[in-house]
């Protein structure tokens, strides 16, 4: 049993569905728990939290802010980052206005009673020298589906989350039950005491304050293009040092990264992340991709699905 925990958690999870991705990364990423970070807590999975001017922020310290997963913390060594001009600045705020008048779109499914039903795929595109306790590769990809039952004020009154690996060994299955997440898989559980940390977030909530909190550091920009048929707004945020640094102790180096969200014109709703690192020469380096299969209201959860609340 301890050898089935083990592996399971070793598992990349999605930081955030936006929760799918965002969204996702308040529920799913804290509840379905990856033993990655405890094996190879120095590895490019490890959590992460944006880099303060003028500092890097230490590998162990508490993370402030979600991001997606794949992302990782400069080492805990003197670094200086390029921090914003003013007229980036008030470019950065233009693009926080124009990000936040999409985003409230998406207060008709994320903020009214009912079942919301998130699903996502994941892909990772950096390989890594780690393995799985029994020797077999990391996972590369996985998907994850999320029902939440909201009430009246976008409250969480009951949740599932299901992340497929394909394998039975690395799939995890947690639920929300009277105010407290059960990892069913782990027998693990959450519970922070605090409600408002059960109603969801719309799914860019949280860029906007990763934003606003990182302003000084990050640069934001905001363009126009279309994925698929569907005309969508590409958000980005860039940290930059102003020399490289080394991620994950084998010498790979940095000088800093982008995420990427792609957010759609006409719902509001994410339809893409993606993470890239900037290496030494100034190039994108795609890590990893969080890609929204469905994102709606539902009258319910499936027969199979509905089983695991009761």
């Amino acid at each position: 049993m301890k050898n089935k925990k083990t592996i399971i958690l070793v598992i990349f999870i999605t930081g955030l569905f936006l929760a799918f991705f965002v969204f996702q990364a308040n529920y799913v990423s804290a509840k379905n728990r990856t033993l990655k970070d405890i094996l190879f807590p120095q590895s490019r999975q490890a959590a992460v939290v944006l880099p303060q001017a003028g500092k890097a922020t230490l590998q162990d310290e508490p993370a402030v802010t979600l991001l997606p997963e794949g992302m990782v913390n400069p080492p805990a060594q003197e670094s200086v980052w390029v921090t914003n001009s003013p007229e980036q600045l008030a470019k950065n705020a233009a693009v926080v206005e124009s990000v936040s008048k999409l985003i409230d779109k998406t207060t008709s499914i994320y903020a009214t009673a009912g079942w919301v039903h998130t699903a996502s795929k994941t892909e990772g595109f950096s390989s890594l020298s780690d393995t799985m306790p029994d020797g077999s590769p990391i996972p590369m990809m996985w998907s994850t589906d999320v029902w939440l039952l909201l009430d009246e004020k976008g409250y969480v009154v009951s949740g599932i989350t299901i992340q497929d690996t394909g394998s039975p060994s690395t799939s995890q299955v947690s639920i929300f039950k009277d105010g407290i997440w059960n990892n069913l898989t782990l027998g693990t559980t959450t519970d922070t005491g605090n409600p408002e940390d059960n109603k969801p977030y719309r799914p860019a909530d949280q860029i906007l304050e990763q934003a606003l909190t990182w302003k000084d550091v990050v640069k934001l920009e905001a363009e126009y293009t279309v994925i698929g048929e569907e005309r969508v707004m590409e958000y980005s945020m860039t940290s930059r040092s102003l020399k490289p640094y080394e991620i994950g102790g084998d010498g790979y180096m940095v000088m800093g990264n982008v995420l990427k969200y792609y957010l759609s014109m006409e719902t509001g709703l994410v339809m893409m992340i993606e993470q890239y690192d900037i290496t030494p020469e100034d190039q994108l380096k795609l890590i990893q991709r969080i890609t929204t299969i469905v994102d709606e209201k539902v009258e319910q959860p499936p027969a199979e699905v509905m089983k695991y609340l009761e």
